[in-house]
């Protein structure tokens, strides 16, 4: 039986902005076929993924009320814990935090 996911999904029920800090990364990239994003980061603790592609602007990202947006934890190899297999193979925006 497979285990339950690290990651937490966001309940907001409004927009919001996300303020980039100059030590955190950001990229976009996708999740694979079981719903875990495409990453490999291993100095890297925590990740915000957002589904899509979100528009960075002065490090700075606006998030409506029906983005999908989840934190995830990054394991000792470096890969983010799984968004879920409905989310297969789709567009994802990443913010990685220490």
């Amino acid at each position: 039986m497979a285990r339950p996911s690290d990651s937490k999904k966001w309940t907001h029920s409004s927009d919001m902005t996300l303020e980039i800090k100059p030590e955190e990364e950001y990229g976009y990239s996708k999740t694979d076929q079981n719903g875990y994003p495409k990453l490999t980061k291993s100095k890297w603790k925590t990740c915000t993924v957002i589904l899509g592609v979100s528009l960075i602007s002065e490090s700075k990202i606006k998030i409506s009320s029906k983005d999908h947006v989840w934190t995830c934890k990054i394991n000792y190899r470096g890969n983010p814990s799984s968004i879920g297999i409905d989310f297969k193979n789709k567009d994802i925006t990443y913010i990685l935090h220490n």
